[in-house]
């Protein structure tokens, strides 16, 4: 039988008999939190500080073909679309139900009027925090 939490009584069919986080533990996982996004982030803040002599940085850090597809949908919700298009392709096509997360962000990135990889950097920032705390 596994060893039972401290101040528990080790049965989980009693919640009282569970351990309760102190304020003080609340505070640890807040500020170990903060620090993880920012040493997370150190890459994105570095490309733009630092991008490579005649390149603009593009604001994202790791699979660009996937994030700058996200930074596309984005762009068509700024423009008001629910259906996403693939921008790069000459074949004429329908709008299909994809990327609607990203849709729904490029929405409100209009209602904000925030720049579209503003908001990406918003969500996925909120994102990883409430990840980080639950």
């Amino acid at each position: 039988m596994p060893e039972a939490a401290i101040g528990s009584t080790g049965d989980p069919s009693h919640p009282e008999s569970l351990s309760t986080a102190t304020d003080s533990d609340h505070l640890w996982l807040l500020a170990a939190s903060v620090v993880a996004i920012v040493l997370a982030n150190g890459p994105y803040l570095l490309g733009y500080l630092m991008p490579a002599e005649g390149f603009v940085y593009a604001g994202v850090a790791v699979a660009p073909g996937d994030n700058l597809s996200y930074l596309s949908a984005i762009r068509q919700g700024v423009q008001g679309r629910w259906l996403y298009h693939i921008p790069h392709t000459a074949l004429e096509h329908r709008g299909v139900p994809a990327y609607t997360f990203y849709l729904a962000l490029g929405h409100l990135a209009r209602l904000l009027r925030v720049a579209p990889h503003v908001i990406l950097h918003i969500a996925r920032l909120l994102g990883g925090f409430f990840l980080l705390l639950t």
